[in-house]
């Protein structure tokens, strides 16, 4: 598995491809000026800038955890885990601001 602060200053086109089968996005939203984009396998969440298309933040679930849900609840942001772990991020940083267990 990359590491995640491997993956800041990546262009949004390196995620993007014309065939959907083997392309590296699993998932994205537009919020507010970024662009939040799960990979393929669920490994990451990356935070695009939407003017320069490069990666200002990248998140990882941790090993052996992958990324299942992404949503904005109350205007922040959460992404939930294969562990039931759910995290509010940041949406300009990619940093952690509260985490809670939902089953």
């Amino acid at each position: 598995m990359q590491q995640a602060e491997q993956l800041i200053g990546s262009e949004y086109r390196s995620f993007y491809d014309q065939q959907p089968a083997s392309g590296r996005r699993y998932w994205e939203i537009l919020y507010e000026d970024m662009l939040l984009v799960i990979t393929k396998k669920g490994e990451h969440l990356l935070g695009f800038d939407i003017t320069t298309r490069l990666a200002k933040w990248a998140y990882s679930a941790g090993r052996d955890q992958f990324i299942t849900s992404l949503y904005v609840k109350n205007g922040r942001i959460w992404v939930g885990t294969f562990s039931c772990m759910h995290y509010e991020l940041d949406f300009r940083t990619g940093l952690i601001t509260d985490k809670e267990f939902l089953k």
